[in-house]
């Protein structure tokens, strides 16, 4: 993990995001985007509650990556009892944290950003005045947990999959990279089209669960830091009597 590991998976990701962050910003393209979509949808969220969207690209959808992310946790607690398993153990501890901790950290960013969904606003059939990013909101206004994109994340969050990748199978690395971002445009297009957010609500979860993944990778994987879990991941499985 040296300065070109670094430039490349840290300081050009962070500086991408941020220039299609200002661009978004600068020519309101979350506004361009909505009112094109909204006007195609014939002035209503049409989508919002379509059976296709609703239940089985969202809900069905989310439910399926938490159905995974289960399995890979059973996966690692039976790393603990299972010889056979044992050399996947800090794979599966990784992608666990990864996935975990993205999703928290998203959640958790929802409920301190108070940003309303478009359906909230008034110009797309809500009843409520968009508050700038950054601006404080009037205490009468109700909460809001739009921002980041939670759903986008349920894709975003296997971005530590291409870390594994870059450590176990470099061959494949671009291919899962490519897949896995595929996998949180489409839950991302999905939310933007029933009127659930802005294109720059994806892209901020985009840049969290890469930083994510990005940094809990030497955690697990160098030398210099993999001492703080190195016990957890070195340990033996359980010998049966």
């Amino acid at each position: 993990m040296n300065h070109h590991f670094w430039h490349r998976h840290l300081s050009l990701p962070l500086l991408c995001s941020a220039l299609l962050f200002s661009a978004i910003e600068y020519w309101q393209l979350d506004f361009l985007l909505a009112n094109h979509i909204y006007a195609l949808e014939g002035g209503q969220w049409l989508y919002k509650d379509h059976w296709l969207f609703s239940t089985v690209l969202h809900t069905d959808a989310r439910n399926v990556m938490i159905s995974l992310l289960f399995i890979v946790l059973i996966g690692l607690v039976s790393s603990f009892c299972i010889r056979q398993l044992l050399p996947l153990r800090t794979a599966l501890a990784y992608l666990f944290s990864s996935a975990t901790l993205s999703a928290l950290l998203i959640t958790t960013a929802k409920h301190f950003s108070q940003m309303d969904c478009p359906w909230d606003l008034v110009n797309y059939g809500g009843t409520l005045a968009f508050i700038p990013y950054f601006h404080a909101r009037p205490e009468w206004m109700p909460n809001a947990q739009c921002f980041p994109a939670g759903h986008a994340s349920a894709g975003y969050a296997w971005l530590g999959l291409y870390f594994l990748a870059l450590k176990y199978r470099p061959q494949w690395k671009h291919l899962i990279l490519v897949a896995i971002l595929c996998l949180g445009i489409l839950f991302g297009a999905v939310q933007q089209l029933r009127g659930a957010h802005f294109i720059s609500h994806d892209l901020v979860t985009l840049t969290l669960c890469w930083l994510t993944a990005l940094l809990l990778y030497p955690l697990f994987f160098s030398g210099k830091v993999k001492a703080l879990v190195h016990p957890f991941l070195t340990q033996k499985p359980l010998q049966h009597s």
